[in-house]
């Protein structure tokens, strides 16, 4: 111990007696650290740690494999869920939750409460209990007006008041006995989405419900009986999808069951990203570790006369080693401290810029765990740096070393080994800026993408209504006062309404059958599909979609006139691929269902009979789902037609959209001030959320990109640097016997400039492969892109040229005489 602490000492008084290379050493291990530890936290909280429920790896989502759509994750029909529940033998528990809402009412402003409306056994699937109270019991399904809050609500509007248990509380004006609280902890995703549910009520079924197969809009979640896997549940679900496919053809030909875990559906489509997060930090800390082992060897390289004489005076071969792991040692503790400081200064950044399809965000932090793998990464990483150098000076040549010699064969030695060293770092700054690269061009790719809308200056309000006491002309009622009210605003240009508004997660998505009136079917289940909307006759001048063929809808499309429909450009393509629309009749087929549900839990009224309507125009494709999803065809209905209870207004203002959503909502207000907002927003906020996940990939990758740059500059710097400062004595015989500056600055440079070729030409290959990983994280490019392979070999090129002109420009100035005496 006594050994340790003078060596301790002996390495800081050495690092305090060079304080640009111990800086230099000291930021680039904090920044391999820092970055490592930041992403570390992030996978242990998403896909490391266990999640927050019992027996959590037996439970397990369930949806719809469609492979008519091509959707392996598809919400769940009622009917199917109920089959699955009474046939599957695998499951201890089987629940489904309907995605709803809920307004808090009795209040002074009412709010928005997002909640689930759930079957029996639904908190038993997670295996939670209740913080407080109780979870649902079979008697509370009779009626329904029971409801489970969570803790976050329970603290943020009832003061975690744990008498407030068993009383009642208002919810869309109605009294609901609240009969427990649920942990914090207790938040299923099941879509990605930035709200969070807060309540859960029972699901009590509507009569339809229990036979709907054809629309698909509930979650259904299961725990595994113990020692059942997961692939003996799918053997059965697959088994009881085949007999429902055989009994219900019409809605179940196509569909399959997906058994998925929930950790691995919660992680989803993000999986890949974390893993080349991961590797890219991987790569970061391995250039982090070269480029200080380089600069250490560069060190141990002005120390051999201190080593000789440490080793003439009697010191083994094992006591210099130690003495400099332990300097290397104080290096990496030091980085590793300021590492810390970086890496909970970056999560708190991931936190605030992570996309809101990773859930779990808010629970990332740098705890005990997290400083647990900092410090073995610092003890890793000072081995990992510091034994090569420990090693290659441990044994010095005493006579050459007293005598100020330097032998060819340990000057070509060590300069093979630092060489090596800048060749790794090139490379695998090669591999990080090459992904970099890719999801940049791939993101302008993106944004390049024309969403179907001119999303400038437009706001967005989405509000539910479905009151019981509410028929359908009193919706299209309500709706044209409220848009005759925000039309009156000073500064809104139009405002219309629609059912289905671009880039908004709880939008109605009807799927509906359709007829083509004068067309031929060999059977009823043959009728095409679509996607069906109301909109009002301003919506799409509001949302400035182009009109390319006929008209949209008009004043006189009301309730006296003839029905009328507007459809998308792919639908028209695909039906009347040689001929106008215009004209033509659509029916559109009933199901057994009528038209689907939305979040506000409520059958549509429009397409519940079959009824004929007339196309009149075809509008251009909005791109609906995001820039990376297709167009989907869609089939417009107007709204003073037809009625739905979920829709969203948009008003085009001619100023900041933010600043009318106020005024908006106190128009709306004035004509039912209970009235809650499910969702407000610009469309610019929309669309940026849609892109988010991809902007967070890049702005990830991109900083490692950019630190492994510095770091391969400052390795090469180094090295051209110190090979120079070597061949002084060589360089002044040169320049003695009339070698012109200009040579000299040239046979400098080209020895950088081959390093970094030798590392372009690895890295390229190394990326071929590895990027291969990426393809799913890409947009309108392929992972092997030669704009952005080239556009990285000039970036190395012009990155090389800089680092070896300072040095090279140095070697210039060396004054033949001063070098020839010195030497």
């Amino acid at each position: 111990m006594a050994e340790l602490f003078h060596d301790l000492k002996f390495s800081v008084r050495q690092l305090w007696s060079r304080p640009g290379f111990s800086l230099t050493a000291v930021l680039v291990i904090a920044l391999g650290i820092g970055a490592a530890t930041a992403i570390f936290s992030v996978l242990d909280t998403l896909v490391i740690r266990a999640l927050p429920y019992g027996e959590a790896d037996r439970i397990v989502t369930i949806w719809e494999n469609n492979r008519e759509s091509g959707l392996e994750r598809d919400d769940v029909a009622p009917a199917n869920f109920f089959d699955w529940r009474e046939q599957g033998e695998s499951f201890e528990a089987i629940a489904a939750a309907d995605p709803y809402s809920l307004d808090l009412t009795g209040v002074e402003r009412p709010e928005v409460i997002f909640s689930a409306r759930v079957t029996e056994d639904f908190f038993e699937a997670f295996g939670t209990t209740a913080l407080h109270g109780r979870t649902f019991l079979p008697e509370d399904y009779a009626d329904g007006k029971f409801v489970v809050i969570g803790e976050r609500l329970w603290e943020r509007r009832f003061g975690a008041d744990q008498g407030l248990v068993g009383q009642a509380i208002e919810l869309d004006g109605e009294p609901y006995t609240l009969v427990g609280v649920v942990p914090r902890s207790f938040n299923p995703h099941f879509s990605p989405s930035v709200e969070e549910r807060d309540a859960w009520i029972p699901l009590v079924l509507q009569g339809w419900e229990q036979y709907t197969r054809g629309s698909r809009w509930w979650n259904v979640v299961a725990m595994l009986k113990p020692g059942v896997t997961i692939a003996q549940a799918q053997a059965e679900m697959d088994a009881i999808s085949g007999r429902l496919a055989e009994d219900y053809p019409e809605t179940n030909e196509t569909i399959r069951a997906n058994v998925v875990p929930l950790r691995d559906h919660l992680v989803g489509g993000a999986r890949t990203a974390l893993l080349v997060l991961q590797g890219a930090v991987v790569f970061l800390l391995l250039i982090a570790c070269a480029n200080v082992a380089s600069l250490l060897l560069a060190r141990g390289t002005e120390r051999e006369s201190e080593f000789a004489i440490r080793a003439a005076l009697g010191a083994g071969r094992g006591r210099l080693i130690r003495q400099l792991l332990t300097e290397s040692a104080a290096l990496a503790l030091i980085g590793g401290v300021i590492g810390i400081l970086l890496a909970n200064w970056t999560v708190d950044l991931i936190v605030a810029l992570g996309p809101s399809e990773l859930p779990r965000m808010d629970e990332i932090r740098v705890d005990g765990r997290v400083l647990g793998f900092a410090v073995s990464l610092a003890v890793g990483t000072a081995l990992l740096f510091g034994i090569l150098p420990s090693l290659h000076f441990s044994r010095p040549d005493l006579q050459g070393s007293m005598k100020d010699i330097r032998t060819v064969t340990a000057g070509s030695a060590r300069r093979r080994i630092r060489n090596g060293m800048v060749v790794v770092e090139v490379a695998l700054s090669v591999v990080l800026v090459v992904g970099a690269g890719l999801l940049a061009r791939s993101f302008v790719s993106l944004l390049g993408v024309d969403p179907g809308f001119e999303k400038e200056n437009v706001a967005a309000l989405q509000i539910f209504r479905y009151e019981d006491d509410e028929t359908p002309q009193e919706r299209q009622q309500y709706f044209a006062e409220a848009l005759d009210r925000i039309r009156a605003l000073p500064g809104v240009q139009s405002a219309g309404v629609v059912s289905a508004m671009p880039l908004i997660e709880a939008n109605i998505a009807i799927q509906q059958q359709f007829h083509i009136e004068g067309r031929a079917l060999a059977r009823p289940q043959d009728a095409p599909n679509t996607f069906l909307a109301i909109a009002s006759e301003d919506y799409f001048r509001t949302m400035r979609i182009p009109v390319l063929d006929g008209r949209t809808f008009e004043d006189s499309d009301n309730a006296d006139g003839v029905r009328v429909a507007v459809i998308t450009e792919s639908l028209a393509r695909r039906h009347w691929p040689n001929e106008s629309p215009i004209g033509d009749r659509v029916q559109l087929v009933d199901d057994d269902e009528g038209a689907g549900a939305d979040e506000g839990g409520d059958e549509g009224d429009a397409g519940s009979t079959p009824v004929s309507w007339e196309i009149v125009g075809v509008v251009g494709q909005v791109r609906h789902d995001g820039l990376d999803h297709d167009s989907r065809p869609e089939i417009f209905l107007p709204a003073a037609q037809t009625s739905m209870g979920s829709m969203t207004f948009v008003a085009r203002t001619d100023g900041d959209p933010a600043a009318y959503i106020q005024p908006i909502q106190s128009e709306i207000w004035a004509l039912d001030p209970l009235q809650t907002f499910y969702r407000t927003a610009t469309l610019e906020e929309l669309l940026a959320k849609s892109v988010a996940a991809r902007r967070f990939n890049l702005w990830l990758l991109g900083t490692f990109a950019v630190i492994a740059l510095v770091l391969a500059a400052v390795g090469i710097y180094g090295v051209i640097s110190y090979t120079t400062r070597t061949r002084t004595h060589e360089i002044g015989i040169r320049m003695a016997l009339g070698a012109r500056n200009d040579d000299v600055l040239r046979q400098v440079m080209i020895r950088g400039i081959q390093l970094t070729g030798i590392g372009i030409a690895i890295g390229f290959a190394g990326s071929l492969g590895l990027t291969r990983l990426m393809s799913s994280l890409l947009f309108g490019i392929s992972a092997t892109d030669p704009l952005t392979f080239v556009g990285v070999a000039l970036l190395l090129a012009v990155v090389a040229l800089a680092a070896t002109y300072l040095p090279a420009r140095r070697a210039t100035e060396v004054d033949p005489v001063v070098a020839l005496r010195v030497e």
